[in-house]
């Protein structure tokens, strides 16, 4: 005879795997967007930091492209060069070999003038040339010697470019231009630490004829000013202009000064 037994029946249930659970899935969107939001975050700030530092370099590049044309404007004075060609003017027909060497400096001082507007470090050298051109240039229609006196600062050391122009502008106008005759104006160059620093004299009427001193350099201080600003901001000191009545056995006289970085001229 057959065995019948009954049959045995028993639940159980299948746990899914932790990946598979609600809670997981539920952590891990939650995570997701976590992350998600972190990740835009952290771009967001990244692309304003990236903004931010590209917007203060196009104004930092338009700061020193406004001072490279101001610094143009004060040293292309059309004044300047009216009374200069028209002197020229005067010459010719009657001494045409100077009429053609003032033509010659005059061109020389307007090309000099752009290519040390776009230099950021100029020769020493290269600068006394550029003022004794220029002092020649005022020498037309200004009766007054001068001197450049480099002592013993190396004629390769590399100075900021037009510094110091504005400086011996202020010396012709307010002071030399100021007499009939006999003015005077000297230019020196000496190492003062780490520093070249520029004095420059004339025996004009002096501060007191003058007002104060922010009338006797003004303009030109104001531009200098801005681009000692921009090698300021490059970690690049440079001195403030002082100016002052110096008592000399002559009289007395204007002196301006200024401390300018300079660098040593890579031997090529």
């Amino acid at each position: 005879p057959g065995y019948q037994t009954a049959a045995l029946q028993r639940k159980f249930s299948i746990q899914p795997r932790f990946y598979q659970t609600e809670n997981f899935i539920l952590y891990s969107l939650v995570g997701a967007l976590i992350a998600m939001t972190l990740f835009a975050y952290a771009f967001s700030s990244f692309s304003s930091r990236k903004l931010r530092k590209r917007n203060a370099n196009l104004k930092w590049e338009n700061e020193k492209l406004e001072w490279q044309q101001k610094a143009l404007q004060l040293q292309m004075n059309p004044h300047f060069i009216f009374n200069a060609l028209n002197s020229i003017q005067g010459l010719v027909g009657k001494d045409d070999k100077n009429a053609r060497y003032y033509i010659s400096k005059l061109g020389k001082l307007m090309r000099t003038t752009l290519n040390h507007s776009r230099e950021k470090w100029i020769t020493i050298e290269d600068e006394i040339d550029f003022i004794a051109t220029y002092l020649e240039l005022e020498k037309l229609n200004n009766e007054f010697t001068y001197s450049i006196d480099k002592g013993n600062v190396s004629k390769n050391n590399l100075i900021p470019p037009m510094m110091i122009q504005p400086l011996v502008e202020n010396a012709v106008k307010h002071g030399v231009s100021q007499m009939n005759e006999g003015g005077i104006i000297d230019i020196v160059f000496l190492y003062e630490g780490r520093k070249i620093k520029c004095r420059i004299t004339d025996n004009g009427p002096g501060l007191k004829h003058n007002d104060k001193a922010g009338n006797y350099a003004s303009v030109s201080s104001k531009v200098i000013n801005e681009r000692m600003d921009i090698y300021r901001k490059e970690g690049i000191k440079v001195d403030p202009i002082r100016i002052s009545n110096v008592k000399t056995d002559g009289g007395k006289k204007t002196e301006v000064t200024i401390g300018l970085p300079y660098q040593e001229k890579e031997e090529i």
